[in-house]
């Protein structure tokens, strides 16, 4: 199961199948009875979990989930986009880029707090180039709330608030390795302070330094691989920009060092061999057959 998602699906299968399963924790979500209930289901429907980071085990285990569980990473290769995008080509800016779906959850609103930042500083040399979903969908932080609530988009709304000149909204790009190699810098702000995932793991591999929130230096070092800072704050942010913006042959060597880094946490032949060997094991201790009893029962009026 490739997805925490698939909790309730793998519950019903379990009573169903005499099968080893196994299920891919790739989320760190807020601890709640949902939450609580999904970690339990899938402790009786499966034989073991993969979480991508020891964070997810973290909280599946502070959730109460009891299944076995290993750390394997996920998989990320250099790149074989090296063209910049046609949006980008030949931009003299320092390019710091965010690859994600316009949501509060992913900040995407951090990014207007810092162009306001930089704009007060009379810095105009830095570009924010935004890859995703332009859709301003739900309840939004100011300034973009009164944008969000008078239908316009993430493109609509930089417009309006007169940031377009340091802030250029791509929309969704089906090959985002291109959007890379325009870029000096990644940026994720994101208010789950998690750095880590898949836009973070693609930039470290296409030797793109990344800029981020949390506690986690797995990936993202400060002063390593790129910016982490604990918290949330436009103004410190905006300095340590400013600052690879002003010196970028830090922000290449950072960059160089977070793909050495993703390279070797994240080799697609070591990790797959992982995996392999995490099945080969689950399924030699599996407990098919006792876990269809009271584990379970809570499905016993949901058999069609």
């Amino acid at each position: 199961f490739n997805h925490e998602g698939f909790a309730w699906l793998a519950g019903l299968i379990r009573r169903r199948h005499a099968r080893p399963a196994t299920m891919h924790l790739r989320t760190n979500t807020a601890d709640t009875p949902v939450t609580r209930w999904q970690a339990r289901v899938i402790s009786a429907a499966v034989d073991a979990v993969v979480c991508i980071t020891a964070n997810e085990e973290t909280t599946f285990r502070a959730h109460g989930g009891t299944a076995p569980a290993q750390v394997i990473f996920n998989i990320a290769e250099p790149p074989m986009e090296p063209t910049p995008i046609d949006a980008l080509a030949g931009e003299a800016r320092f390019v710091v880029s965010m690859l994600a779906n316009a949501a509060v959850v992913r900040g995407t609103d951090r990014v207007i707090e810092l162009a306001r930042v930089l704009r007060a500083r009379g810095r105009r040399d830095i570009l924010f180039a935004i890859a995703g979903d332009t859709r301003l969908a739900g309840a939004w932080p100011e300034p973009l709330g009164q944008q969000a609530r008078e239908g316009r988009d993430l493109a609509a709304a930089v417009r309006a608030l007169g940031f377009d000149d340091v802030v250029r909204v791509l929309g969704h790009q089906s090959r985002p390795g291109r959007v890379l190699a325009a870029s000096d810098l990644l940026l994720k702000p994101s208010r789950e302070a998690n750095p880590w995932g898949r836009d973070i793991i693609e930039a470290m591999a296409a030797g793109v330094a990344v800029a981020s929130i949390g506690t986690d230096a797995t990936f993202v070092e400060d002063g390593v691989t790129g910016i982490l800072h604990p918290s949330w704050s436009a103004e410190a942010m905006a300095d340590a920009i400013a600052a690879l913006a002003d010196h970028r042959s830090t922000a290449k060597q950072l960059g160089a060092a977070a793909r050495e880094r993703a390279l070797g946490l994240c080799d697609g032949q070591a990790r797959a061999g992982d995996l392999a060997a995490f099945w080969e094991t689950t399924v030699g201790r599996s407990r098919v057959g006792n876990a269809s009893g009271n584990d379970l029962r809570w499905l016993a009026t949901t058999r069609r």
